[in-house]
């Protein structure tokens, strides 16, 4: 019987698990399983947010993709303006004109465009020239907004390259085609009149700067135009001239002094020249006017015949009358100096004084009669004087800036960056 017994406990005792031992195995499974969910819950908040990273950074990408693309519309936009046309879409090539002499002298000039409005955002650019001073070069920074906000800005370096001028192109510069043009701030004191015959392709007044009228006697024949504001009032003719503000900036021509001394047919010297009378340039033409070339200043009073061109150094003074000996005879007054007279002096031609490098300024004083036109950097005029436009001496093709382009530029883009 202990035998039975005993076969039977050894059988009890290896045919059975103890209790303990199976509970301690199944929490082990419990902590395994709950670790590997834990594990498998991180890893897949990870590629959650690793996908929503990713969803935010694709959509980050589009947006910047998009005011990418409105930046360079910007530039195609002013690649456009600038072939539009001679002057350029809103006067772009006219506004960021600069001459050689000009450039040497630091001049730098800028036009900005509108905001443009597109499905995805706005965009717009700022053109300045010249880029760096290199003469003839034009730099663009145009700007894109896509419609979250996002900015992406491209910067090119541009060079407009013009044909060579035709034949029968030749007109003049705009400046020339006002009764009175200041490259500055024009402020009408007195009681003038200003004819500008619009009916004959003259304008009234032009300023690259704020126009202001002291008082309410002058009377403008023609429009009143400025790049700044218009202050005060005028009596206008008609009255329904017009009176623009925010117009687009005209240059003015440079005086090729160098130029003129080389094609002149008589040349002085001295600080003053004095011309008193009988100046005769019968045989000029329009074509081929006579040109006086003074280096220095000179003193005018007397009768002029024919075409001619009188151009000094450094100012022109005006004490008599300077009129014409014939009918049919035009004369232009070139300096890069001060032009000034004072009395009651008649000057019959056109008046133009400009320095590239500097100012150079109209003054008259007293009761002066001009039958021509005054363009200069600068005009004081007090009294009761008469400026009439009479669109002859602008015709004269010696003019600064009489031989225009006939075809727009092509423009060649010679640097391009992603800012």
């Amino acid at each position: 019987m202990d035998q039975r017994v005993s076969r039977s406990l050894c059988r009890s005792s290896s045919g059975r698990r103890r209790p303990s031992l199976m509970r301690s195995r199944a929490g082990v499974s419990f902590v395994y399983a709950t670790v590997a969910l834990g594990v498998m819950l991180v890893l897949g908040l990870v590629f959650l947010q690793i996908g929503l990273n990713s969803t935010k950074w694709a959509y980050s990408h589009y947006r910047d993709q998009q005011a990418f693309a409105l930046a360079e519309s910007g530039i195609d936009r002013a690649i456009w303006m600038m072939q539009a046309c001679v002057e350029g879409d809103d006067g772009v090539n006219t506004a960021l004109a600069v001459t050689e002499a000009e450039t040497a002298a630091g001049v730098v000039r800028t036009y900005t465009s509108p905001t443009y409005t597109l499905p995805t955002g706005t965009f717009r650019f700022v053109a300045k020239a010249p880029y760096k001073g290199y003469y003839g070069t034009a730099e663009v920074l145009a700007t894109g907004i896509a419609k979250n906000g996002n900015v992406e800005e491209v910067f090119t370096v541009m060079k407009p390259v013009f044909p060579p001028p035709g034949g029968s192109d030749k007109i003049p510069a705009a400046c020339f085609k006002h009764a009175m043009f200041s490259d500055h701030n024009l402020i009408v004191n007195g009681g003038p009149e200003v004819l500008g015959h619009p009916e004959v392709g003259g304008a009234g007044l032009y300023a690259n700067g704020n126009i202001t009228f002291s008082g309410t006697s002058s009377v403008v024949y023609g429009p009143l135009i400025a790049t700044g504001q218009i202050f005060g009032t005028t009596t206008q003719v008609p009255a329904s001239a017009g009176r623009y503000e925010k117009a687009p900036r005209v240059p003015m021509p440079t005086i090729d002094l160098d130029h003129f001394r080389s094609i002149a047919d008589a040349i002085y010297v001295g600080n003053p020249v004095k011309f008193t009378s009988g100046h005769d340039a019968s045989t000029g033409t329009y074509e081929d006017p006579k040109i006086i070339f003074v280096d220095g200043t000179v003193e005018i009073a007397g009768n002029f015949d024919g075409v001619g061109m009188i151009v000094a150094t450094k100012g022109v003074k005006v004490t008599g009358s300077v009129t014409y000996g014939s009918p049919g005879s035009s004369w232009a007054f070139l300096t890069a100096g001060t032009f000034t007279t004072k009395g009651t002096a008649q000057i019959h031609g056109l008046v133009y004084a400009h320095n590239a490098a500097g100012t150079a300024e109209f003054i008259g004083t007293g009761t002066p009669n001009i039958f021509g036109a005054v363009v200069a950097d600068v005009i004081t005029i007090n009294g009761d004087y008469t400026v009439e436009w009479d669109g002859e001496a602008v015709n004269i093709d010696e003019l600064p800036g009489t031989a225009r382009r006939m075809y727009p530029p092509v423009v060649d883009t010679i640097f391009w960056e992603r800012v």
